[in-house]
């Protein structure tokens, strides 16, 4: 096993861990704040499709965390065919 493949995993996890902290941290937070509305605001804001667009925005940081993981662990330069 290559020697930087340890400590590149390590810093993964970690950073994988403290994004997905955060990102619970703020879904409680959304989760909150929505209990605390009005009845009638809360439907109107779900009709307009928020609740959707939390979830695509919600994805889209947890695609691009775990993206940003692979790439530290890629073994090639990018844009090289291993050479």
């Amino acid at each position: 096993m290559p020697a930087f493949l340890i400590p590149a995993l390590g810093l993964t996890f970690v950073t994988y861990g403290g994004y997905m902290v955060g990102l619970n941290w703020l879904k409680e937070y959304i989760v909150t704040h929505f209990e605390n509305m009005p009845s009638a605001v809360f439907r109107l804001v779900i009709m307009a499709g928020f609740g959707h667009a939390l979830g695509i925005i919600f994805w889209a940081y947890v695609f691009n965390i775990t993206m940003a993981g692979i790439n530290k662990l890629s073994f090639m330069p990018s844009g090289g065919n291993g050479k």
